[in-house]
């Protein structure tokens, strides 16, 4: 079987990568209320490592023919440093943050992803950036900064350290990116998929069942909800999403695709306010600055 990536698509390729963007957009700004739920029932460590079990159990009918496909020689250690990066540590940061912070706040914060992104490709992978892509950058931001500044009214109060907990899981973010698009375009992102949670499965599963999670599913009314929601995030938002997301950037690139965080807080901040959170006129203010920052990177 052939294991390079193939160009041809019925989908004119610019369309086919915003439909890819909106997509992930859209799953992934569901995320934040998702970790949120399942917080309900579960600790944010049971929640981090039942993430990557059910992701690595859904990903189960492609692992062990997709393992076969990975040179290991050469590729190996750019699988791992993407998964621990991309899907190890960010599983458990923002259900830590987001013990102190609301689900809202937490998508605005992961829209410093393309700041990150940006500089690790130009100071660690001699990318070129051009002054549109800066521009967009810089427009989205200052949308983000202008949401933070609310950050009173959406949920950070005297807990906004927990903040550090998402930047730290955006950083993460940036290095995989462009470790995936640097160091693993060649590879179906199905592959890279199921090898990465192939590596970090095995050892949450077994963390899991050393925690009190037999006993919260006795005996907490709510752990069922909140199974169902982390189950729902590993398919949707990190399963499905993680193939999407590097199909996106082998299509574009690690910058343009880490753009998505900029929408993320458009979709958490709606899903925030049907949960009970505040929306205000300074919030929709941020967003505009953030879809036009989105528009000027992308030219």
């Amino acid at each position: 079987m052939n294991n390079n990536i193939t160009t041809t698509s019925k989908i004119p390729k610019t369309w086919l990568s915003w439909l890819l963007f909106v997509a992930l957009a859209l799953t992934w700004g569901s995320s934040f209320i998702l970790i949120k739920k399942g917080l309900v029932a579960f600790s944010w460590s049971q929640v981090a490592v039942l993430r990557i079990s059910f992701s690595m159990l859904f990903l189960s009918p492609f692992i062990f023919k997709h393992i076969r496909l990975l040179n290991w020689k050469k590729d190996g250690w750019a699988v791992f440093a993407m998964t621990m990066l991309g899907n190890g540590i960010p599983a458990f940061l923002y259900p830590i943050a987001q013990t102190k912070i609301d689900s809202s706040l937490a998508g605005i914060l992961n829209s410093m992803t393309p700041l990150f992104t940006l500089v690790v490709s130009g100071l660690f992978f001699g990318i070129i950036i051009k002054k549109n892509k800066i521009l967009g950058v810089a427009i989205g931001l200052l949308g983000a900064f202008l949401l933070i500044a609310m950050g009173e009214n959406i949920g950070a109060g005297e807990n906004n350290w927990f903040a550090l907990f998402i930047l730290a899981a955006t950083i993460c973010y940036a290095f995989s990116s462009n470790i995936i698009k640097n160091h693993l375009s060649h590879i179906s992102p199905i592959t890279t998929s199921a090898v990465a949670f192939f590596m970090i499965g095995p050892i949450a599963i077994t963390y899991l069942f050393s925690t009190d999670f037999l006993s919260i599913m006795q005996t907490n009314e709510f752990a069922k909800w909140s199974l169902l929601s982390v189950s729902i995030l590993s398919l949707l938002g990190t399963v499905l999403a993680t193939i999407v997301f590097i199909r996106l950037i082998q299509l574009t690139s690690a910058v343009f695709a880490s753009m998505v965080s900029y929408l993320i807080p458009v979709v958490a901040l709606l899903l925030g306010f049907f949960d009970g959170e505040i929306i205000t006129w300074w919030h929709l203010g941020g967003m505009l600055l953030i879809l036009a920052g989105v528009y000027l990177a992308r030219k």
